[in-house]
């Protein structure tokens, strides 16, 4: 049995002169096959609902008298299922591959891509 882990800050650190992209999205591939996104569904008006990301942009949250320069997500709190609108539950151990992607023409551009590892008594372990 392993420790719940809930609260993991992913985090972007963009070029300080670049504005800030609303397309940018965080993936995490889970040590099963898995995909997951940082993205919630929102029901709306309309009834099929729709998917919005839950990537925070800089700017957005002051802490300590400070905003935010980076983009973040917590994990697994904000991620879901890819192709599904089910949420994370415990985290298995093993290795996490994270991806931070943004939109690039007709495509998806990956910005980052990092690991990091959860052992078999549910700590954190960064690579």
């Amino acid at each position: 049995m392993w420790k719940d882990i809930s609260h993991l800050l992913l985090r972007l650190t963009p070029p300080t002169t670049e504005e800030v992209d609303s397309s940018i999205g965080c993936q995490v591939l889970l040590p099963d096959g898995d995909e997951t996104e940082a993205s919630q569904y929102v029901a709306a008006w309309m009834p099929t609902g729709e998917m919005q990301s839950n990537v925070v942009p800089p700017h957005q949250v002051k802490a300590e008298g400070k905003w935010n320069d980076y983009y973040y997500v917590m994990f697994p709190d904000s991620f879901r299922i890819l192709g599904g609108i089910a949420r994370l539950g415990h985290l298995p151990p093993g290795d996490y591959i994270v991806t931070w992607s943004r939109d690039h023409g007709f495509g998806r551009q990956i910005l980052r891509r990092c690991t990091f590892a959860i052992d078999s008594d549910g700590l954190f372990v960064e690579e």
